[in-house]
């Protein structure tokens, strides 16, 4: 799983560009985005994590 740093280095030089090339309006919609898709990943990756016992519960029974 991601660590959060490794925006630094696909992230953050991709706006950079959008914003060198497209402007301002594009490039704030893709950082919103960005931001969206990373809030969505941390949620569901909290849920697995707090989940992981009950799977391992789950492949030691094999159901």
């Amino acid at each position: 799983m991601a660590n959060g740093a490794d925006h630094l280095v696909c992230d953050v030089p991709a706006n950079m560009t959008i914003l060198a090339v497209e402007g301002v309006a594009v490039a704030g919609r893709l950082g919103m985005t960005i931001n969206l898709m990373t809030a969505v990943t941390s949620i569901t990756g909290t849920w697995v994590t707090v989940r992981t016992p009950e799977f391992g519960g789950y492949v030691a029974k094999k159901d």
